[in-house]
């Protein structure tokens, strides 16, 4: 950003960036954040009176992930001279990004006091608007998406219908192979979160996740889950977040209880600069089933759940966004054959598509997703000499369409594939979706 009619104040900054960088010795050596840091850090200490260095110096230290570099370099200016509007305004954006939403909202209506350009004073009044509301003590946001699903496989039929019994090869007769179904699909969520009012921010996050899936045809497969959590979240000065969480959830199959759990996990999050972001995740629960005249056995499937996984956004370019999400689960159920160790990875790229007009755009995402289970001991019922392994995989595309007041089209086509070294677990499924989904 380039600062204009400010060049009387230069001696005044020159004596603030002298007592700054007192005891400060130039760089001998490369800093962690890279070489444009390390020349902009030195371009602004040669010439501390030329004010477009020192915004450029603090543009690229917010731009690596040291934002306290930056606050430093700009509120140090301000002891020597406190009446330059757009220092002010750089500072309210710096604390913003930090979620120092009190700090940063005084260093706006400084900055407006002090006339700054038009171009910033609207751009303070927008942002005073969003702080406004991040502020409120008691936030909700929501979404609901409603829509239609094909599958080709509905019911996950072995591939075939060639399944072992026992160890020995069997059919499975022409009403309980591959069949195609249309469902029709409800997701909601509701979040709220509390502010505590303390710098660096503490907040209580909930939330509220639903599901629901009602199949024209194959209506034993209606499906409804439910989970929940809650639990604080502590905000880092560096742009990070802590959040410990308790958690429960409980899903029906064809109305009748399937299972129900109940936990606890931790999450970690961090910003580490505009282009990427990371986060890691930890959960144990315990999870019951419900056995009944269908499902006599389910209970065998009792036991801890637990659950490791990570997230790395990276943004490719302005348009182009990269994610890669590696995740490990270990099920300890009461019975061997029912208990599983699982690994996976996601990676996804999100691309922005402007659409003709220039008012909106599509949003194309690509994902694939490879994992590997296997199981502690064999079931007998189908084959008492080898437990079960199985390969699974999955490729999907998607399109999203914003529209005005929070509300996207969403279309999808997604295709799964397990394989297994037991025939009774190989199958693939073919699915087409589509609905709109409405935010708060």
């Amino acid at each position: 950003m380039k600062v204009r009619g400010y060049r009387h104040t230069a001696a005044c900054i020159a004596c603030g960036l002298v007592i700054a960088m007192a005891g400060v010795t130039v760089l001998a050596q490369s800093s962690p954040y890279g070489p444009e840091y390390d020349a902009a850090f030195e371009a602004m200490y040669d010439d501390p009176t030329d004010l477009d260095r020192i915004f450029e110096y603090a543009a690229i230290a917010r731009r690596v992930g040291n934002y306290e570099g930056a606050i430093g370099a700009l509120e140090r200016m301000l002891v020597f001279n406190p009446n330059l509007p757009v220092v002010h305004y750089e500072l309210a954006r710096l604390y913003a990004v930090l979620g120092s939403h009190a700090t940063a909202r005084r260093y706006y209506l400084s900055a407006l006091d002090l006339a700054p350009p038009e171009e910033i004073r609207e751009e303070i009044e927008v942002a005073l608007a969003s702080i406004e509301r991040a502020v409120a003590a008691h936030r909700w946001s929501g979404a609901v998406f409603a829509g239609v699903r094909w599958q080709d496989n509905a019911n996950v039929a072995p591939d075939g219908g060639r399944v072992l019994v026992g160890g020995i090869d069997a059919r499975l007769d022409a009403g309980s192979g591959e069949r195609s179904d249309t469902s029709l699909l409800v997701t909601a969520s509701l979040d709220h979160l509390y502010d505590f009012g303390k710098d660096p921010a503490v907040f209580w996050l909930s939330s509220v996740q639903g599901y629901g899936s009602r199949q024209r045809d194959l209506q034993s497969l209606d499906l409804v889950l439910v989970s929940v959590d809650t639990g604080p979240q502590f905000r880092l000065r560096d742009g990070g977040a802590v959040r410990p969480f308790l958690m429960a959830d409980t899903v029906t199959l064809d109305g009748a209880p399937y299972y129900r759990s109940f936990g606890f996990g931790g999450e970690l999050t961090h910003d580490a600069n505009s282009s990427w972001r990371w986060s890691l995740e930890a959960r144990a629960l315990y999870r019951d089933h419900r056995a009944n005249s269908r499902f006599p056995a389910l209970d065998d499937r009792d036991g801890a759940n637990y659950r490791v996984g990570g997230e790395l956004l990276t943004q490719l370019s302005s348009d182009l966004l990269f994610t890669a999400s590696p995740g490990f689960e270990l099920q300890a159920s009461r019975r061997g054959y029912e208990r599983w160790r699982q690994g996976e990875i996601r990676l996804g790229l999100l691309q922005v598509l402007p659409l003709p007009g220039g008012d909106s755009s599509i949003h194309v995402g690509v994902t694939g997703v490879a994992g590997l289970r296997s199981y502690g001991s064999p079931d007998a019922t189908v084959d008492a000499g080898r437990a079960r392994r199985d390969r699974q995989y999955t490729a999907g595309l998607s399109a999203t369409v914003p529209f005005a007041n929070g509300t996207t089209w969403i279309v999808e086509l997604r295709r799964q594939w397990q394989q297994s070294n037991l025939p009774n677990y190989t199958w693939d499924d073919l699915s087409v979706s589509g609905g709109m989904r409405f935010g708060f």
